[in-house]
């Protein structure tokens, strides 16, 4: 049997340089049998090329056979298609092997723009050896004759990102990344955004209410950044409430955790009203929002409106945040799992003054809750777990839990099908990453599951109408529950088309400080059975410079209709 000899190669793949190394003997007999060579074939085997290709072939393949210029030889490609990668061998026979198979090697080479990069040599082969022993003590140090790539893990990315592949990983990477940060204390902004240690009667000048920027500033400075939202009066008459009346921080354990935890210690500040006809005025337990601490903008400038009517206030830093005590796990944002156990260890502490610092205990019907965003959603847990706290206010929500948020942001831009697959896999990695701490509890089931008592519980649910953080459609699932159980609630609302300076979230406070006080001074005093009189409205200055149903601040949005 006459020698046979061997096209040897170097090749690439079109889009990588990926590492060469010696085809394994098992691929050896898998390509002499594709081939169809051996001791029966009808011309003996003289040259051949091979290499791997991800799936994915060059242009070069789609014909079956290169162009012969030669008769008595062929020159073809055989494609074999295994598990993982398409193999594409260059077979040639005949007595003219060796030139036909350089020129068809050269045109796929070519085709590839692989110029420089390719390389073949004759590597001689004893009959029945196999290239491997045939090449062994070889000076020229060849390679032999088939090489496969090695599966470098760049190879494979670029491979499969051009593929359907790479668009699943690419989607799935931001699910996990997405779920990852939606839980994560850092990514959702830091908590002490706002300087815990920043006093009531500095906070006014310090704020970041209206657009402003955090830190001291100036009449020229506040007036500025204020414009056109609201006037400068507001923070002069809030600044000089809080210098001429009393405030304190105050520390408070909150309720044991759901899984044992044991209490931490909460901070707040304490803002009381001068009591009135020698009692105490009624207390009111306001929980600020995600990214924030008890120097809340919302809680601080509502808190002045309810003291300038006679209402007391605590604002608790939640756990992590402020000056508040670690929770178990500070590194991540809870969902409806123990945040609601500070705004409870709060209503403890307002009821009971166990510190004496408070002017006495009240009873349980003489102290509310409210919440701003994610703290109203917070809230209304606390609120649906204590069944003695007669009324709650709820600002920017609650909404249906974080996987009701993540399928609120994004079924506008998939559809709801797709949206609900996607929130699925966000919510699943959320919980992962959390350890479970997310949706378990869940405010509007337990709100709709109340036991009738002697008297009715009081909500309000305020919600901007162009709010663009908090879908308003959750605020109206939550009017929708409570309204649906008249023998335990008493439901009001507050629909103002709040806008500040690119702001839409909780501002009415500010924007709507005359409508915001008149609406709390109805609310609690029909939670405490107290006589809105005493709220002294008439009073009262007036700050409001806008009014919802005229003009409204430029750059403000059209008013949708309250979904």
């Amino acid at each position: 049997m006459e020698s046979e000899s061997w096209l040897g190669t170097v090749a690439a793949e079109c889009w990588d340089k990926a590492p060469m190394r010696p085809l394994r003997p098992e691929i050896w007999r898998e390509f002499s049998r594709v081939a169809d060579v051996g001791s029966n074939a009808k011309q003996p085997l003289r040259y051949a090329a091979a290499l791997d290709l991800w799936r994915r072939p060059a242009p070069s393949l789609q014909s079956a056979n290169c162009p012969s210029s030669t008769a008595g030889s062929q020159v073809k490609w055989v494609a074999h298609e295994s598990a993982t990668f398409l193999r594409a061998m260059l077979i040639a026979t005949g007595s003219t092997a060796a030139a036909e198979a350089e020129h068809c090697f050269s045109e796929f080479r070519d085709s590839c723009a692989m110029s420089g990069q390719t390389s073949y040599k004759m590597v001689e082969v004893l009959p029945g050896a196999s290239p491997r022993s045939s090449l062994e003590g070889s000076d020229d140090g060849a390679e032999p004759l088939i090489v496969i790539h090695k599966r470098d893990a760049r190879a494979c990315l670029v491979a499969c990102l051009a593929s359907f592949c790479g668009l699943f990983l690419i989607l799935l990477g931001v699910v996990v990344f997405v779920g990852r940060n939606l839980v994560s204390a850092s990514a959702q902004g830091s908590v002490n955004a706002q300087r815990a240690q920043t006093t009531p009667a500095e906070f006014p000048r310090y704020n970041s209410c209206g657009g402003c920027e955090e830190g001291n500033k100036s009449d020229d400075e506040l007036r500025q950044c204020i414009h056109p939202c609201y006037n400068l009066s507001f923070v002069h008459r809030w600044e000089r409430y809080n210098r001429d009346h009393e405030f304190r921080m105050v520390y408070f354990p909150s309720r044991a955790g759901p899984r044992g935890e044991v209490p931490v210690n909460i901070s707040a500040w304490w803002l009381p009203a001068p009591p009135r006809g020698g009692k105490p005025a009624p207390r009111i337990v306001a929980m600020h929002g995600v990214g924030a601490n008890c120097n809340h903008c919302g809680v601080q400038s509502t808190c002045y409106l309810l003291r300038s009517m006679g209402f007391s206030c605590l604002t608790p830093s939640a756990r992590d945040a402020g000056l508040s005590g670690p929770s178990s796990h500070p590194d991540i944002l809870t969902w409806g799992y123990d945040y609601h156990l500070d705004t409870l260890g709060g209503w403890d502490y307002a009821v009971e003054d166990p510190d004496g610092l408070l002017d006495g205990p009240l009873p349980p019907d003489q102290v509310g809750i409210m919440g701003f965003s994610k703290g109203a959603y917070e809230t209304a847990i606390a609120f649906g777990l204590e069944q003695r706290i007669p009324g709650a206010w709820l600002d920017s929500g609650p909404y249906a839990g974080l996987f009701g948020m993540i399928v609120s942001t994004v079924a506008p831009y998939v559809g709801s099908f797709f949206g609900d697959i996607l929130a699925r896999g966000v919510f699943a990695s959320a919980t992962f990453f959390s350890g479970g701490r997310v949706d378990v509890y869940d405010p509007l089931q337990l709100l709709s599951n109340c036991t009738a008592g002697e008297k009715k519980r009081q909500v309000l649910i305020a919600h901007g109408t162009l709010d663009d953080t908090v879908p308003t459609k959750y605020s109206a699932m939550a009017i929708e529950v409570l309204s649906g159980e008249p023998r335990c609630y008493e439901v009001r609302t507050y629909t103002p088309p709040a806008y500040c300076n690119g702001a839409s979230h909780h501002q009415e406070m500010w924007e709507f400080p005359d409508d915001t006080r008149g609406k709390l001074c109805s609310f609690w005093s029909r939670t405490f059975d107290r006589d809105p009189a005493l709220c002294g409205l008439g009073k009262l200055p007036s700050f409001q410079v806008w009014e919802p149903s005229d003009r409204l601040p430029p750059g403000s949005p059209r008013t949708p209709s309250f979904v």
